[in-house]
C-alpha cells in the first residue's frame, strides 16, 4: 500500500521486561537503531530478580530517549499500563522484551497511520524466528483498509489470529489507547484490550511489511505463565466470547468459529485440571443453543469431545501436528532465508 512520508510526531515505545537479561540488549538495540528518531522508549521492570535491571540501566546510558522504571512483579499488562501512564508521544507501540525490530518498523507504521486522517490503528506483518531450530517464518498482514468492526469479526473467526489480537505488531493513537488499560492478568490481557481498541476505531490500516521478530522460545514472555493456568484461561476468553456471538448480531458471524474454538480449549482444560471445571460444564449449557447452527464436523467433534475427551484430545494432537507440518513445510521452501541474516545487528553505537 502506498503511503506518505511520515511526519516527525512523537512515538512512545513500551518494553515490559521480566527475567530478561538475556534478551533485553538485543531488544533496545534494535529501537535504538530505528530509522525514524522522534521516539520515546519507555522500559518497565516487572519484579526481575536476574540482571535484566543492570542490562538496561547499562545500555539507557547509550541513549538518552530511553526510560526505566521498576515495579514489583505485577505481570506484563500491568507493566504495560505503568509504561502508557507514563506515554507522551502522539502514537504508542509496544515491543516485548524478548523480540525485536527491523530498523524501519517504527517510520513503516507510522508512514502507514498517517496516509489518511481517519486511520486509528496500524498493523504490520512479522516474522516467527524458531532461533533453536535455525529456520524461520514469514507471516505478512492483510493489506488494505478496513473497519475495525471488520478486523474484530477476521480475529474472531480465524484460528490462525495472532497477527490481530496482539499488541506488538501494530501503531496505536495515544488518544484513543489512554481511555483503556490491559487486564492485570497473565494470560491474554492484549487481546482483551486489542478487542475493546477495534471497536473505538474509525478504520484499520494492514499492511505485508515484516518488520516485527517474534522470537519463539520456550523461554518466552507469554509462554512463562504456571502450569495448569493457561488453557482455563484460553477456555473463559473464548467462552466470554461465544456468548457474544450468541446474544450480539454484531458477533453472530463468528458463531461457530467460536464454538469449535471453546470446544477444542475446554476439553485441553480439563486435561489440564484432571477433572471437570465450571466454564466446561458453562459450555454444557451454552451447546443445545447454537447445536442447530453447527456443521456436521462440528456436531461430531462436540459429540466425541463430550462422550470420549481423551479420543478428542489425540484428534486435537493429530490436527496440531498436521498444521506444524505444513508450516514447517512451507519455511522450508522459502529460498535463501537465514535466521541471522533477517535479524537486526546487535550492536549500538553511542549517542
Amino acid at each position: 500500500m502506498d503511503t506518505k512520508t511520515p511526519t516527525n510526531s512523537l512515538v512512545s515505545l513500551i518494553i515490559p521486561a521480566y527475567q530478561a537479561e538475556n534478551t533485553i540488549r538485543r531488544c533496545l538495540n534494535s529501537l535504538i537503531a530505528q530509522t525514524y528518531r522522534n521516539i520515546e522508549i519507555l522500559v518497565v521492570d516487572d519484579g526481575s530478580t536476574d540482571g535484566t535491571s543492570k542490562a538496561i540501566a547499562d545500555i539507557s546510558r547509550l541513549d538518552n530517549r530511553i526510560s526505566c522504571f521498576r515495579q514489583g512483579n505485577g505481570g506484563i499488562g500491568s507493566a504495560r499500563n505503568l509504561g502508557l501512564s507514563h506515554a507522551q508521544g502522539r502514537y504508542v507501540g509496544f515491543v516485548d522484551s524478548d523480540d525485536c525490530v527491523s530498523p524501519s518498523y517504527v517510520s513503516t507504521l507510522v508512514s502507514a497511520i498517517e496516509s489518511q486522517e481517519c486511520i486509528d490503528l496500524a498493523i504490520c506483518g512479522y516474522t516467527t524466528v524458531f532461533a533453536d531450530y535455525g529456520f524461520q517464518l514469514i507471516e505478512p498482514s492483510l493489506n488494505g483498509i478496513f473497519s475495525g468492526e471488520e478486523i474484530l469479526l477476521r480475529m474472531l473467526r480465524s484460528y490462525d489470529s495472532c497477527r490481530f489480537l496482539v499488541c506488538w505488531n501494530k501503531l496505536f493513537r495515544r488518544n484513543i489507547l489512554s481511555q483503556m488499560s490491559f487486564p492485570e492478568s497473565s494470560y491474554g490481557e492484549d487481546a482483551l484490550l486489542v478487542e475493546q481498541y477495534y471497536l473505538r476505531c474509525r478504520t484499520v490500516i494492514c499492511i505485508p511489511d515484516t518488520v516485527y521478530y517474534y522470537m519463539h522460545t520456550s523461554q518466552g514472555i507469554t509462554r512463562s505463565s504456571q502450569a495448569g493456568v493457561y488453557y482455563p484461561k484460553d477456555l473463559h476468553m473464548n467462552l466470554s466470547h461465544l456468548r457474544l456471538a450468541i446474544n450480539s448480531t454484531r458477533y453472530a458471524p463468528a458463531l461457530k468459529t467460536l464454538f469449535m474454538r471453546t470446544l477444542d480449549s475446554s476439553v485441553l482444560a480439563q486435561s489440564k485440571n484432571r477433572g471437570e471445571i465450571e466454564d466446561s460444564l458453562a459450555l454444557q449449557n451454552i451447546t443445545p443453543l447454537v447445536y442447530q447452527q453447527l456443521s456436521i464436523y462440528a456436531k461430531i467433534c462436540s459429540k466425541i469431545a463430550s462422550s470420549s475427551p481423551r479420543l478428542y484430545r489425540i484428534w486435537l494432537t493429530i490436527k496440531g501436528r498436521i498444521k506444524k507440518m505444513k508450516k514447517i513445510s512451507y519455511i522450508r521452501r522459502l529460498p535463501g532465508r537465514k535466521v541471522n541474516n533477517a535479524l537486526p545487528s546487535n550492536s549500538a553505537k553511542n549517542r
